[in-house]
């Protein structure tokens, strides 16, 4: 443990590598193929390194043509996809391409790949931004490798044991015990103390996907903890209130909400703490209708949003990476972030 603790300092203090949308010049967009050398100009991967920027383009022709496929039969496009390793080092994806439409659902395209390239960041400790590198030959990525491989087997069991028993049997649990009409207060308590440690192991998990895998990025550990921090004040203050009733007795949200110290609040202590933790544990939908924006709550899912950005609860993290009930892909995931970001502004 003494190593994830020092390698978990270190991943505290990588910031992020932000890649900005470089804007394409109308007579690039009005080109009927990307060809191999027209977007050249616009990828510029060293230029801003030191301030942690990378500039990449991205197109799509359905900006311009909807949902019309022109005669030639294909929708240029250029994208890229971001892979997180854990202990600052990333791998970009570079794509151009072509999109047609599928010959077994016209509802959508198929992607046609022309020219990828590939792009590894590492971040340097010493310069304090990311540098561009070889991973093949750059012996701080192979030593870097070596080490994330070394946690993953010492955390494996742990992770394993996380994912496949305890959270699943808390989250069964957490939901039976915040659907009872009637609680008693030593109920309530144990409950608590339940969620409680729940909370300490879910903190060790989210250390190892910052170090480990990369699944979430410096700045989301960092809301995550302080979210873990929440509700653990809000337990410990629930506490106290219920300290003053027979553990017998049932609990009375009435009572609770007369009782608040923070009048503006709309909950009691303890119905607010209720709340907290479900709120914590409830992920986002995978599709919005377009008739369910006046009742769904846009910020489910997510801690708040910030710089354009949404920071995802406990519950996100997991739903984002997993399989989808429902038809999707990156487009409508785009689509349906941007959407939800406008809503919460």
């Amino acid at each position: 443990m003494k190593e994830i603790k020092h390698q978990l300092l270190r991943a505290k203090n990588i910031p992020e590598l932000k890649i900005v949308n470089k804007q394409l010049d109308d007579e690039l967009i009005r080109l009927k193929e990307f060809g191999e050398s027209s977007l050249k100009s616009y990828i510029k991967t060293g230029a801003r390194l030191t301030e942690n920027i990378v500039e990449l383009p991205v197109w799509d022709d359905m900006e311009q043509y909807n949902d019309l496929i022109p005669p030639w039969g294909f929708h240029k496009y250029c994208n890229y996809q971001v892979s997180e390793f854990g202990l600052g080092m990333i791998h970009i994806i570079f794509n151009v391409g072509k999109k047609v439409r599928k010959n077994n659902d016209y509802r959508f395209r198929d992607e046609i790949k022309t020219d990828t390239k590939n792009y590894y960041f590492l971040f340097d400790f010493q310069k304090r931004h990311y540098i561009e590198v070889n991973p093949e030959s750059n012996q701080e990525w192979i030593t870097r490798t070596a080490q994330m491989e070394a946690l993953e087997m010492e955390a494996f069991s742990f992770i394993h044991d996380f994912i496949t028993n305890k959270r699943p049997e808390f989250i069964k649990n957490n939901s039976s015990f915040l659907n009872k009409t009637r609680k008693t207060y030593s109920e309530i308590q144990r409950h608590f103390d339940t969620v409680y440690n729940f909370l300490d192991e879910t903190w060790v998990y989210l250390d190892f996907l910052l170090i480990i895998y990369g699944d979430i990025s410096s700045e989301e550990h960092f809301y995550l903890e302080q979210s873990i921090r929440n509700m653990k004040r809000k337990m410990n203050e629930a506490i106290l209130y219920i300290e003053n009733f027979n553990g017998n007795q049932q609990y009375d949200s009435t009572t609770d909400y007369l009782s608040r110290t923070d009048k503006s609040s709309g909950f009691g202590i303890v119905n607010e703490t209720f709340y907290s933790i479900e709120s914590n544990f409830s992920g986002r939908k995978e599709k919005v209708e377009e008739g369910e924006w006046f009742v769904y709550d846009p910020s489910r899912g997510y801690l708040f949003s910030k710089n354009n950005k949404l920071f995802p609860n406990i519950a996100e993290v997991e739903r984002r990476r997993s399989l989808y009930e429902q038809g999707a892909n990156s487009e409508s995931e785009s689509t349906l972030i941007a959407e939800i970001l406008r809503r919460l502004k």
